[in-house]
C-alpha cells in the first residue's frame, strides 16, 4: 500500500489523471486474454481482424483522434488572456 500510495501522489503531483491507469489495471488482463485469443483464432495474422468491416471504422476512428489530438494546436483559435496586448 505504500508503493501504491507513493505512486498516486507522484501521478497527482505531475498532474496525471489517476482514472485511465485505474482502468488499464483493471481491463488489461481481460483485453489481453481476448487479443489472444483472436490471434488463435486467426492464426497469428493481425491483418485477417483487420480487414473485418468493423474493425477497420474502428481503427479508422482512432487515428482520426489520434491525427487530431497532433495537428490541432497548430489550426486552433489562438485566444487572448486578460492582460494581455493584441498581436
Amino acid at each position: 500500500m505504500i508503493i501504491a500510495g507513493v505512486l498516486g501522489f507522484f501521478l497527482r503531483r505531475g498532474k496525471f489523471p489517476l482514472a485511465p491507469l485505474i482502468i488499464g489495471i483493471v481491463l488489461g488482463p481481460t483485453t489481453e486474454n481476448s487479443a489472444r485469443q483472436t490471434l488463435m483464432m486467426f492464426k497469428g495474422n493481425p491483418l485477417l481482424v483487420a480487414g473485418r468491416p468493423v474493425a477497420m471504422a474502428l481503427l479508422a476512428l482512432a487515428a482520426g483522434f489520434l491525427v487530431y489530438r497532433f495537428v490541432s494546436p497548430y489550426f486552433g483559435r489562438k485566444i487572448q488572456l486578460k492582460g494581455e496586448e493584441p498581436g
